[in-house]
């Protein structure tokens, strides 16, 4: 029996984070047809379907069985989506949820001695804010190369993108990263 609680939630993270049918269905290759029946509750969606719409809306499976959304969230420190990257000596955690279809992003970057940020995060779209909590950071923008301690920020409007930011003290440099969708 199809559930009209679990398409009301997809709708409203849809919606909230300015997604359009046509859009999530692009990027599952699930119909707008589809989706739209699963959000009336008129079908029930496999596993497989839930998992790529769940992945689409960048939540997690168990994200869409929530009933009680509200308009704040917090994480404790132990809850937080921590991912590390050996490769470039780097790790971040979020500081807020994606449930809420939030207009910003802010992270919690840490780099051992050497790391850097990857290219990949560097490139996403939307202003960016960077305050260096501890250590010691070199950013190359608009191709001049700054160099900022702790307490130092710096702001990034669209599409002026840091291309390179590296960790060049001997110890782990703390950052607070924000983005604007």
């Amino acid at each position: 029996m199809p559930d009209m609680k679990l398409g009301s939630v997809i709708r409203n993270i849809r919606t909230s984070k300015k997604t359009t049918l046509q859009e999530l269905a692009n990027l599952t290759k699930l119909t707008t047809s589809f989706i739209s029946q699963v959000e009336r509750g008129i079908v029930s969606p496999s596993i497989d379907s839930l998992r790529k719409i769940a992945e689409a809306l960048n939540v997690s499976i168990g994200e869409l069985f929530e009933e009680n959304l509200k308009d704040f969230t917090f994480i404790r420190k132990n809850k937080a989506l921590k991912v590390t990257d050996k490769e470039t000596k780097s790790s971040y955690e979020t500081l807020v949820s994606d449930l809420l279809g939030v207009e910003m992003k802010p992270l919690l970057f840490r780099l051992q001695k050497g790391g850097k940020i990857k290219k990949e995060v560097l490139l996403e779209q939307g202003d960016t804010f960077v305050m260096v909590i501890e250590g010691e950071i070199e950013f190359f923008c608009e191709e001049e190369r700054f160099t900022l301690n702790k307490g130092d920020s710096f702001y990034c409007k669209g599409r002026k993108r840091p291309q390179k930011i590296a960790n060049i003290s001997n110890e782990e440099t703390v950052l607070l990263w924000i983005k604007s969708r």
